[in-house]
Order: C-alpha cells, then sequence, then structure tokens
C-alpha cells in the first residue's frame, strides 16, 4: 500500500477528533452523572465495562493484522478486507451473545444491568465499520474518518443533551452510544465507495484462517488487559455497590480521557514504524524509541498537571456527591503511564514475531490484578482499586517481559531510548517550525 498521507498529518487529525471528544466528554459525562445520580450511573457503567470487555473479541486483533497485510500487500486488498469483514461479523455476533450471557451470569439479580447491557450491544455490531478504518488508517487519510466520527460524536451527545434535561432514562442513555457507530457505519461505506468505484469484496478461506491463527494471539492478550483493567470496576460492583462503582467510574473516565491523546499518537505510529521493518532496522528502531520517548514524556507531564487540577476539576464538574473520584483519579492516571507504554511496545511486538508472548504477559497482569484486588478493596475499599491498577500496569511493562528470554531485550530498549531525547527534541522543534511557518503563509 502506498502511503500517500504523511503522520504528522494524521496524527493532528487524530488528536483533533480526540481532544473534541475529550471536550464533549467533560460536558456530556459529569451532566449524565449527576442527572441519573450515582446509583444508576454505577449500573450503566458496569453495562458499558461489560461491551468494552466483549468489544475487544469481537475486534479478534484484526487492526494490527489488517493494517500490517494492507502495508506488505496493496494489491490484495480486496481480499484482505472482504475476509476482514467475514471473520469481523463472525466474531461480533458471538460477541453479542457472550456478554449478554455475562450480564445475567455475573448480576443475576440486577435486571438494570441486564437490559442496558441488552441495548448496548447494538452499538458492537455497527462497529464493524472499523475494518473500513483500517483501510484509511493505512492510508494516512485520518482525517476523512476524524470528520465523520465528529459529526456522528455531536449527534450522539446532542441526542444525550435531549435525555438530559427532557427524559433521564437509563435505558435510552444506553442506547445513545449506538449513535456514533451506526452513523459512521453509513457514512464510511458511501465515502470508501465513492473513492474506490469498483472495489468488490473478496473471501479467501487461507487469509480467514491466518487471521483467525494470529488473532486468537492478539486477542488473548487484549482481553487479558481489558479483564485487569476492568476487573477493579466488576469487583468493586459485586464486593461494594453500584453507587461506590459510580466514584469509582468518575475517577477512571476522566483519566480515559486525556489518555485518548497518546494511543491516538501510538496507533498512527505504527505504519510509520512498520515500514522500515526488515528495510533500515537503524531507522526502525529510532523511530519506535522515539515514541517511547514522546510518549513518557507526555504522560509524566499530564500526571503532574492532574496532580495540581484533577481534584478541584471532578468537584467543579460532578458536584459534592461525587468528592470520592478525587482519590481514585490521582493514582489511575499514573497508572496510564504504564499502560501507555505497554501499548507502544504492543507494535515492537509484532514487528518481531513476539506477539505470541502477549497473551502471558497479559495473563500474569490479570492473575496479579485479581489478587490485588481482592486484598486491597476489602482493606481500602475503591481508592484499594487504584493502588492494584497502579501496581499491576507497572509490573506488566516491566516485569512481565523479563519472564521470556527474547522479550527481555524490551526493558533496556525503553531504557535506552532516553539517549534519544536530542533527536526527539529536534524533532518537535523541526515540526512547530515548520507549522509556524505554514501558518504564517
Amino acid at each position: 500500500m502506498t502511503t500517500t498521507g504523511s503522520f504528522k498529518k494524521s496524527t493532528f487529525w487524530t488528536m483533533g477528533l480526540n481532544i473534541y471528544s475529550l471536550i464533549l466528554s467533560l460536558i456530556i459525562g459529569p451532566l449524565t452523572a449527576r442527572v441519573l445520580g450515582p446509583e444508576m450511573r454505577g449500573n450503566l457503567g458496569y453495562a458499558e465495562s461489560l461491551i468494552t470487555i466483549f468489544y475487544v473479541f469481537a475486534q479478534f486483533g484484526l487492526r494490527n493484522i489488517i493494517v500490517e497485510e494492507l502495508v506488505k500487500h496493496p494489491e490484495k486488498e480486496e481480499e484482505t478486507l472482504g475476509t476482514a469483514f467475514v471473520v469481523r461479523g463472525f466474531t461480533t455476533i458471538l460477541a453479542m451473545i457472550l456478554v449478554s450471557l455475562a450480564a445475567i451470569i455475573m448480576r443475576p439479580n440486577n435486571r438494570i444491568i441486564q437490559m442496558a447491557t441488552y441495548i448496548e450491544t447494538v452499538s458492537l455490531f455497527f462497529l464493524i465499520y472499523e475494518v473500513l478504518m483500517y483501510w484509511f488508517q493505512g492510508r494516512l487519510y485520518v482525517h476523512h474518518f476524524a470528520i465523520i466520527s465528529a459529526i456522528g460524536l455531536t449527534l450522539q451527545d446532542l441526542f444525550k443533551l435531549y435525555l438530559i434535561f427532557k427524559d433521564p432514562d437509563i435505558y435510552k442513555f444506553a442506547f445513545s452510544n449506538s449513535i456514533r457507530n451506526i452513523f459512521i457505519f453509513v457514512v464510511l461505506f458511501i465515502l470508501f465507495y465513492r473513492m474506490n468505484p469498483g472495489f468488490q469484496f473478496r473471501f479467501n478461506k487461507d487469509f480467514a484462517k491466518r487471521y483467525i491463527r494470529r488473532g486468537s494471539q492478539y486477542v488473548l492478550a487484549m482481553l487479558g488487559t481489558e479483564i485487569y483493567y476492568k476487573i477493579d470496576i466488576f469487583m468493586v460492583g459485586n464486593m461494594i455497590d453500584s453507587k461506590n462503582l459510580a466514584f469509582y467510574l468518575v475517577g477512571i473516565n476522566i483519566s480515559d480521557m486525556w489518555q485518548t491523546i497518546p494511543i491516538s499518537i501510538i496507533n498512527n505510529a505504527q505504519p510509520v514504524i512498520a515500514k522500515y521493518k526488515g528495510k533500515d532496522e537503524e531507522q526502525y528502531m529510532m523511530n519506535y524509541q522515539l515514541l517511547l520517548l514522546g510518549i513518557t514524556l507526555l504522560c509524566v507531564f499530564a500526571c503532574l498537571v492532574a496532580m495540581l487540577l484533577g481534584g478541584p476539576v471532578i468537584a467543579f464538574l460532578y458536584g459534592n456527591q461525587y468528592l470520592t473520584s478525587i482519590g481514585v483519579f490521582l493514582i489511575i492516571v499514573w497508572a496510564s503511564v504504564f499502560s501507555s507504554l505497554s501499548a507502544a511496545r504492543y507494535h515492537w511486538l509484532v514487528c518481531e514475531k513476539y506477539d505470541r508472548y502477549s497473551k502471558y504477559f497479559v495473563l500474569f497482569g490479570a492473575i496479579m490484578d485479581i489478587v490485588l484486588n481482592y486484598v486491597f478493596i476489602l482493606r481500602f475499599g475503591v481508592i484499594g482499586a487504584a493502588i492494584s491498577t497502579l501496581i499491576t500496569e507497572a509490573c506488566v511493562f516491566f516485569v512481565a517481559p523479563l519472564l521470556f528470554k527474547e522479550t527481555r531485550v524490551s526493558n533496556a530498549i525503553y531504557f535506552s531510548s532516553f539517549k534519544r531525547l536530542p533527536q526527539l527534541r529536534d524533532y518537535m522543534t523541526s515540526m512547530l517550525k515548520r507549522r509556524f511557518l505554514h501558518d504564517k503563509i
């Protein structure tokens, strides 16, 4: 596949979309929490967390696989995308069934959570559009998707505003999360066919087998990641109650809002890193280490700002009934440093064909998180869950790779990335100068 866009332009559009989404979330999220109250907000959050875990199963690790296939074999686009749609459709339907069963098993006496989960499965189905998103992303045509997504997000939040002021029903809030995905699904298909007239999606049985085989490695790793990231939510909800879960979710959600920025940088960096693997190893490693260093500096800076402003911001947005969330946020935001670095390292694992170890890293983290949560939640409540997540994220990034000989070098690669600080500084200075000159012109 020919890279016709640019990484910097792609990152600019993606970050712009994430900043816009963050601004809307800062408005809609607190208003929703206030109007529903802690109990109902906790119930809705529990259902949303279930959907998030099974979304990972529906996705089945196809993102990294498809982007890599499109970059290396552009002449097979029709078979790559057509097969991806079939595989993604099957995994999505299976995920919808499994998440509905999970709601019944995990909260058998809470009909509200069960019904909210059933309604939220609609959003899972329409996320099939992500197969086309991989094509746009691989070509770095991210501005198309960013504009479409921004419009869909606006429509979704306008509907939520209507619910907030006119009809604050938990089930309608659950459905509202599907509006953006439905809009993107329809518009992205129309745009894709206009850009590719005559394109035919083709199914290839051999491709499907390969995607399922590689995807099974990814999905286990990502499911484990979501489990040890979400297990605290389920354990707080089950071991304490939905009201305390709402307090915990506010802290988590505020942290997640900002984390979309480093994750967008990491996702857009994948084609740039993969492009040089096997062709220019020095450039490949430099790009990867610059990513690690940039993500570290960005995350640490954000955490320091959060320590100063997090408390007043939460109190202002959510009100006195959610003050317990402040302590959770101040701990969880530091966990985002290590989770972002783990996401960046995943690209290295894929390029080096070490991705088979991912599932073991995450299994290590999931077991650790469950044990720590059980001990700390009983002793410290929701704050204990936040502490467990921080310890787990740090250990998954630094300790888990030491379990295997081939991946032990990852820590050395990370720490040596700090030697590239002058290169990162020069790169950022050059980019800012070009942006400044472009604006002046």
